[in-house]
């Protein structure tokens, strides 16, 4: 599968990657060879369906949710430095 330059800028914004210019080419053909992999891969036939696949993990290996009970906000750590519901903190900016 092809994948464009534009295809790859977008990419990296949305992963908020700065890439230079000579980055993108070598960037797309790796993403060419994966893609080339990945359809290489789903075209394998295992003998088994994807609904079957999924079904397949045992329920019962799993174990129950079981609530339990939770802190109360007087033992929380830092309690001691509240006021009006809000903790206070160390400055973090000089």
């Amino acid at each position: 599968m092809k994948v464009s330059y534009e295809q790859i800028r977008d990419i990296a914004r949305l992963a908020r990657l700065e890439l230079s210019q000579k980055e993108v080419p070598l960037l797309a053909a790796e993403f060419e060879e994966l893609l080339g992999f990945f359809d290489c891969v789903s075209g394998i036939e295992c003998g088994i369906s994807a609904d079957e696949c999924r079904n397949s993990v045992q329920m019962s290996s799993l174990r129950e949710d079981e609530p339990l009970a939770s802190l109360k906000e007087e033992e929380l750590p830092g309690g001691d430095r509240r006021r009006g519901g809000m903790y206070r903190v160390g400055r973090v900016v000089k």
